[in-house]
């Protein structure tokens, strides 16, 4: 719910942004109202976030009292390079590198007008169906992953990631390589492609929690999402714009969008040889910290 309500939200807010193309300072409205916004999310956040400390939601430690819970909190970068040791979260921060879906949202408003020749206005009309799919997404990945989780536990959320890797690649294909005319079935595309790319963060995030201790998972997510998807757009948005000029956003979309997603799609195939394994061992010392926090 939380990460497709933010894309849906941020998605209407994109579109009606992009109709302020046609006005000359269109833009500046649009970046006041962008920080704006996000100073009042900053706001609501200070106000009503509150912290339950770390190993809160572990059913193993549920029970104990925070100071207990927190009593392997500190973390050092003994622990951080031991993190890197494992081979799950080293498997998903590579695949974070090669998720080219990332372009699509970013590049695609300017893809549909460089390449199909519509205006600015019109190509961000797909931005809110893409939210609309993402949002979807979301629902449908937690859903499918608690029902795989329960089937099948050692590889249900893994099957799931790479079944929706293979199926972005398959949707952008349709969806950017073939000229449907009108911007309404581009639309329906970019939703589909929305769609698959939604389900990736209500199992990775939750992969990367499953196979990290719960002190060390603030230090994973930093270094998945702060390092690792942040490297990953910045060497796709420039990286696109230069190839874009050298062989055309199409050639570059095709690439990225379908090739690299199918190699992204195969290279998660390595998780079926770790993730189980991974996961075991951290509900092994979980169990070990209860019954250490008990006997003392």
């Amino acid at each position: 719910m939380l990460y497709g309500a933010i894309n849906l939200v941020a998605s209407l807010f994109a579109t009606l942004k992009g109709q302020l193309a046609a006005f000359d300072d269109g833009w500046r409205w649009g970046l006041w109202s962008i920080g704006a916004l996000n100073v009042l999310c900053g706001v609501a956040l200070s106000i009503r976030m509150r912290d339950p400390g770390r190993g809160a939601s572990e059913q193993q430690l549920a029970g104990l009292d925070r100071q207990t819970r927190e009593a392997h909190a500190q973390v050092t970068m003994k622990q951080v390079t031991a993190l890197l040791r494992i081979p799950s979260p080293v498997i998903l921060l590579v695949s974070r590198l090669l998720s080219g879906h990332l372009l699509a949202a970013a590049f695609g408003v300017i893809f549909l007008v460089d390449v199909y020749g519509f205006s600015t206005q019109v190509a961000s009309a797909i931005l809110f169906p893409m939210g609309i799919g993402f949002f979807t997404g979301t629902l449908l990945g937690g859903f499918l992953t608690g029902w795989t989780v329960r089937r099948n536990l050692r590889n249900g959320p893994v099957a799931i990631l790479q079944t929706a890797q293979f199926a972005f690649a398959v949707i952008a294909y349709f969806g950017t390589q073939i000229d449907w005319g009108g911007i309404g079935l581009f639309a329906v595309f970019f939703a589909l492609m929305g769609l698959t790319q939604g389900v990736n963060p209500v199992v990775n995030r939750p992969m990367i929690m499953a196979v990290t201790l719960p002190e060390l998972r603030g230090a994973a997510f930093a270094i998945y999402l702060s390092v690792f998807e942040a490297v990953a757009i910045a060497a796709f948005s420039p990286g696109a714009g230069f190839l874009g000029d050298a062989f055309g956003l199409r050639s570059v979309f095709l690439w990225v969008l379908v090739g690299l997603m199918t190699v992204n799609g195969a290279f998660l195939t390595l998780l079926y040889r770790t993730y189980a394994a991974d996961v075991a061992r951290v509900q092994q010392a979980l169990e070990s910290r209860r019954q250490a926090a008990l006997a003392g």
